[in-house]
């Protein structure tokens, strides 16, 4: 499996698909190939067979706080918020200290005009998880629209702390 995932994070989706369906016939009741066959499916625009592949491999071991996670992101994708809103909340449950459902959640519930429970799921990562400057950046943008300028800048400062500048974009 791990050559799967190797080439399906180097984008090499062909080939980590044929591997898949090698493994899925050797094993098919191994819930992390179902899993990161279903993450792949939706990586190639087929969502609904991903959304099927993550739900039999939650059937098999319903305690993935990843496969949960992974789920949300498809359901965000297909437009299906509270879907995916429920799944974020659950693969928080499994794992409370999962700072990416906790950021993707707190994408959805700004969009939903939610600022207070965004702001409290952005702060819940940036506690887990202090190197990633997406999250600041989202809270940043979060309070600047609350005319909170100066946590604003604070998240801001943060972010270009955490993301330097290549020599060639800095002129």
């Amino acid at each position: 499996m791990l050559v799967a995932t190797a080439f399906q994070k180097d984008g090499r989706l062909d080939e980590a698909d044929e591997i898949y369906g090698k493994l899925l016939e050797l094993a098919p009741d191994h819930p992390g190939v179902r899993h990161y066959a279903g993450v792949l499916a939706h990586q190639r625009g087929e969502s609904d067979h991903g959304v099927a592949l993550i739900e039999q491999s939650l059937a098999l071991q319903p305690d993935q706080a990843d496969c949960y996670s992974n789920l949300g992101i498809i359901f965000k994708a297909q437009g299906k918020v509270e879907e995916a809103v429920a799944a974020y909340e659950r693969a928080i449950a499994l794992n409370p200290t999962h700072a990416g459902a906790y950021c993707n959640l707190g994408v959805l519930l700004s969009a939903q005009g939610k600022p207070t429970e965004a702001e409290a799921a952005y702060r819940s990562a940036c506690r887990l998880d202090p190197t990633r400057s997406d999250v600041y950046q989202n809270l940043g943008i979060l309070l600047h629209r609350q005319q909170r300028t100066r946590e604003a800048a604070e998240c801001f400062c943060r972010v270009t702390t955490l993301t330097p500048q290549h020599p060639e974009e800095r002129r």
